[in-house]
């Protein structure tokens, strides 16, 4: 054609570095990968693609064109979106995080976990355990051994758990 000009393609949001885009017209463009936390959406014929965020539950840790990848089981990312790394699957209640495993694993006998996060296991208080079961998400799961009864108590605005001695005369 005697057209000398050409025009810009139209920029893909959230391409990731070092991705190309090609495009045929201004509606119609394809990319080759996009940002951590984003997956390529590719568009119908005329369309462009587009880089969606990961949805609930998933990431992408790298700036490639592949889907996001869902978290492991007992974790979650609690309704976020955009996730760019397998530590932002939160392990839930009763599970920890092992790092170099990227997974959650249920809490040990005698341990509990109350709250969505990759946090540690807690201990049963003195004098309880989980009569050898895992992944506890609550201390009222620590049972008080032979001799003790369950206390709770209200200091600095902070409700505490603990096994206390049976009063005497009294037996458990």
């Amino acid at each position: 054609s005697s057209d000398t000009t050409c025009n810009s393609c139209t920029a893909v949001q959230n391409a990731g570095t070092g991705s190309t885009v090609t495009c045929t017209s201004d509606t119609d463009s394809r990319v080759t990968g996009c940002a951590p936390g984003y997956a390529v959406q590719t568009g119908a014929a005329g369309e462009m693609d587009t880089c969606v965020a990961c949805i609930p539950d998933t990431y992408k840790q790298d700036n490639t064109a592949g889907p996001c990848t869902t978290c492991t089981a007992d974790s979650t990312t609690s309704g976020s979106t955009g996730n760019v790394a397998a530590s932002d699957c939160l392990c839930l209640p009763g599970y920890y995080y092992i790092g170099f495993l990227q997974q959650c694993r249920p809490c040990d006998a005698d341990t509990y976990k109350d709250t969505i996060a990759n946090a540690a296991c807690t201990s049963c208080p003195a004098n309880s355990d989980t009569d050898g079961h895992s992944g506890r998400t609550a201390v009222d799961q620590c049972i008080c051994g032979p001799g003790h009864r369950h206390s709770v108590t209200l200091e600095n605005a902070t409700f505490s758990s603990s096994c206390v001695s049976c009063a005497t005369g009294r037996y458990k």
